[in-house]
């Protein structure tokens, strides 16, 4: 059985803080998106859902939201893409508009708690180590002991 360490507890509280902003600013830009005016200039609101995906692409994996990092960092690819085209008809940005909306009201479903990987216990188990530390490192977690980064510091 692992024993959950005050870092446990502090990085929970930042990942549980990360997914209530998220939540509620997808929730905003949403709103705003279903109700502005009518023939308004829709660049505004693209460029703010562009900045809002570029922030997710970069921190979602560090709260452990690996999937919604990779899906809103393709997003925030497509739609730079999108407003990158010049000349762009105002019934094409609409639908641009809509687009947008569409995939912003799925990225919730990436904020699940099941989607996070387990918690991992305290200190090296294959070395017996009670002083390991963990990482974050792509898609999986690694353990690096005490002693890695010693070993590494010296070859530094």
């Amino acid at each position: 059985m692992s024993e959950i360490t005050p870092l446990d507890k502090q990085l929970a509280l930042l990942r549980e803080r990360f997914t209530e902003r998220t939540l509620k600013e997808l929730q905003e830009i949403r709103a705003e998106l279903d109700t502005r005016p009518i023939n308004s200039a829709p660049f505004p609101w693209l460029q703010t859902g562009a900045q809002l995906l570029h922030r997710l692409a970069g921190s979602s994996g560090t709260f452990g939201f690996n999937a919604l990092g990779k899906e809103a960092a393709r997003l925030e690819h497509w739609l730079n893409t999108e407003l990158a085209k010049k000349d762009m008809p105002f019934h094409q940005a609409e639908r641009l508009v809509a687009d947008l909306n569409q995939h912003l009201s799925q990225l919730p479903g990436l904020l699940l708690p099941s989607a996070l990987p387990d918690p991992m216990p305290s200190g090296d188990a294959a070395s017996g180590n009670a002083r390991g530390e963990r990482l974050m490192e792509g898609d999986k977690q690694t353990t690096l002991t005490h002693r890695h980064f010693s070993a590494k510091k010296q070859r530094d």
